[in-house]
């Protein structure tokens, strides 16, 4: 093609371009440290490899006209490979700029310090109970969410404090599931994702479950309070909100009768109460109240996983007992400072935490500060 004069090669140029840009992301990554001490190409180099080795595929077809190096082609095999380097230097940007944030947190913020360790310590907890060792990185971001790079869990930036951490064992949860799921896993947990409709709602579900199991009241204070809404009916990645609250509930009401104590039973009252409505014009009563709703579809699947869940040993919560001991050690009329018991575990503090600021409302902001401090010191160092 002929432009100005100069004779331009529209094709094999963009080829270069992008090939240009994967490259110099490549270097970038391969000079930068994650705060854990990893190469940050380590998260990167398989893909790294083979986008830039189908790159040169595509230039060389391009280059000794080879039927797939011409035409449209070639420019179909472009635009592919354009999609993916995209998606390739987002993950690197979100993976570098949340490593420099957690950097930074380090040095100047006490609090997000404190909070991104007290989730990385949750993820050791829960990958250390259920055999698979979480030694992947927590980044700051938007929201939270599993990154598509294995091993790079995102937590919202900035959090709220320790009242959402509960929700990195959703995360998590999908590492189990897939775990599960694998060709190794569990075939019951296989068969039943890849029976159900909507495969995508029931593994959401499950990692629902799981976190609920896994953690306990936490995690449905967490969820139910903070990020479930009335009348979400949903999407084609997630379910209705009131069925999530359905499978929340039910697990925490299957996991009390395990428990067998009446402040557990309460907790969940509680979260019963304030769970979203179903979507819908007439889930409310005439005073603003929520109406009784119907239980929400899934209870054979819901019974099925928490069976399948059971034959893992030690993945469901057994720290309630010092719960409730830190509990009323953060009674803001005590005197002295809460301690992390024997044994102590995040689970406990930000279980401990929850059931502090539903009892005592008015002291919000000491009991944040003493979940913060205990969080420290329960979290695991890396």
């Amino acid at each position: 093609m002929t432009v100005d004069g100069l004779e331009v090669e529209i094709l094999p140029g963009r080829v270069a371009a992008v090939g240009q840009r994967l490259a110099a992301a490549r270097r970038f990554l391969r000079d930068r440290d994650t705060p854990a001490g990893i190469r940050a190409e380590a998260f990167f180099a398989n893909d790294g490899e083979r986008l830039s080795g189908e790159l040169r595929t595509l230039s060389r077809q391009i280059r000794d006209g080879d039927a797939d190096g011409t035409g449209s082609r070639a420019w179909r095999t472009l635009r592919g490979l354009e999609r993916e380097v995209e998606a390739f230097l987002g993950e690197a940007f979100a993976l570098l700029a949340g490593a420099r944030l957690v950097e930074l947190e380090a040095g100047h913020g006490p609090e997000e310090a404190a909070l991104h360790r007290g989730a990385e310590g949750l993820l050791h907890e829960l990958g250390v109970d259920v055999g698979i060792p979480w030694d992947g990185l927590v980044v700051p971001a938007l929201g939270w969410a599993l990154s598509p790079r294995p091993g790079v869990i995102r937590l919202p930036f900035p959090m709220s404090g320790p009242w959402e951490l509960p929700l990195a064992a959703h995360e998590f949860g999908h590492v189990v599931e897939e775990r599960l799921v694998g060709p190794r896993g569990m075939p019951e947990v296989r068969n039943a994702v890849r029976a159900h409709a909507n495969p995508a709602h029931l593994r959401e579900l499950f990692a629902d479950l799981y976190a609920t199991w896994a953690v306990g009241p936490a995690y449905g204070f967490a969820t139910v309070l903070l990020r479930l809404s009335p009348g979400d009916g949903g999407g084609p990645t997630h379910p209705a909100d009131d069925l999530r609250a359905d499978w929340i509930l039910g697990a925490l009401r299957r996991s009390g009768r395990r428990v067998k104590n009446a402040e557990w039973d309460a907790a969940v009252d509680r979260l019963e109460a304030a769970r979203p409505v179903p979507s819908g014009a007439d889930a409310w009563d005439d005073e603003g109240g929520r109406e009784d709703a119907p239980a929400g579809p899934g209870e054979a699947e819901l019974d099925g996983f928490i069976e399948l869940l059971d034959q893992v040993p030690g993945i469901a919560y057994d720290g309630w007992h010092r719960t409730l001991n830190l509990r009323d050690a953060m009674d803001p009329a005590r005197r002295g400072t809460p301690e992390l018991p024997p044994g102590g575990t995040v689970r406990d503090v930000l279980n401990a935490a929850w059931m502090a600021r539903l009892t005592w409302p008015e002291a919000e902001g000491a009991i944040r500060s003493e979940a913060l401090r205990l969080l420290r010191d329960a979290a695991q160092p890396r």
